[in-house]
């Protein structure tokens, strides 16, 4: 465990040890065995990665140095294979332009696929989406005054003005950032404000202005933007938990998409049905994206 403790990883998160020339599994009977190996001289398996991984231990053994069986006396592992066969079976694979000098597994320097490409860039698109979706309908309620937006028009939905309700998903987008950054906000479970005293649509709209682009920020780096990569943090009674990034970089937008609903709802009862913030509205919006209108 200590190898993959600089990386944040417990033994959770360790996936069991693949076999691949190996013949092993378990007699009628219920006991381990393990059987020669079919692999020659020259066999290899390439392996490519299309998503980030730590790997390590990588190697070769011998065909039958583990053929005798698992049992008192005869207990052998890959460092007891004899050095000339490992040395037969490194130069096999390095002949196939598979091995460095070292024995070290290099891997072909190909291009990512399309779809690892595209599931980074969607998740920045759905991002952008998120912005303007959001920023659509506060703009409607911005124009009613914060007199209006303050105003109560009914317990039945998740924040009861419409003011409320933007401040929440304000709270909600500026809770998670702060915890992907390290940092967590103190914050009381159920709380809808997320702790924060926001009085108006103006400091709201700056407050929020400035949040997003932190957030275009976060998502510009190198290193984020990885589906594959795990987020941790501690709830309220101190329970630590992860959660795969890639998964609550959609939460965020998702959990938008619920209240702007609401949202949509409440404005209709109050002034009129508001203009559309579906995903294909956006794109109308937006043809330079290459999306015809």
């Amino acid at each position: 465990m200590r190898a993959v403790a600089p990386f944040h990883l417990t033994e959770l998160d360790v996936h069991d040890v693949l076999n691949v020339f190996q013949v092993t599994g378990l007699t009628p009977e219920g006991r381990y065995f393990v059987k020669p190996s079919p692999a020659r001289t020259g066999d290899f398996v390439e392996f490519f990665a299309e998503i980030d991984v730590l790997a390590r231990d990588l190697g070769v053994s011998a065909r039958r140095s583990l053929g005798g069986g698992v049992g008192a006396g005869r207990r052998r592992c890959a460092r007891h294979v004899p050095a000339a066969r490992g040395r037969d079976l490194a130069a096999g694979a390095r002949s196939a332009r598979r091995l460095d000098a070292a024995g070290g597994v290099r891997l072909s320097r190909r291009p990512r696929s399309p779809e690892r490409i595209m599931s980074v860039e969607l998740i920045r698109e759905y991002w952008a989406y998120h912005h303007w979706a959001n920023r659509r309908l506060f703009d409607v309620v911005a124009a009613l005054g914060d007199e209006a937006a303050g105003r109560e028009i009914g317990k039945q939905f998740s924040e009861s003005s419409l003011r409320a309700m933007l401040v929440h998903m304000y709270g909600a987008d500026w809770f998670w950032l702060a915890t992907w950054r390290g940092s967590p906000p103190a914050v009381v479970r159920g709380d809808p404000t997320y702790g924060l005293v926001i009085r108006d649509l103006g400091e709201l709209r700056r407050k929020w202005d400035e949040l997003e682009g932190e957030q275009r920020t976060f998502l510009a780096e190198p290193r984020r933007g990885r589906p594959v990569a795990v987020a941790r943090r501690q709830d309220p009674e101190g329970r630590t938990y992860s959660r795969p990034l890639g998964m609550l970089l959609l939460h965020v937008p998702t959990h938008a998409a619920h209240h702007r609903s609401e949202l949509a709802t409440m404005l209709t009862m109050t002034s009129g049905s508001p203009p559309d913030t579906g995903i294909n509205s956006y794109y109308r919006e937006k043809p330079e994206r290459g999306t015809p209108k």
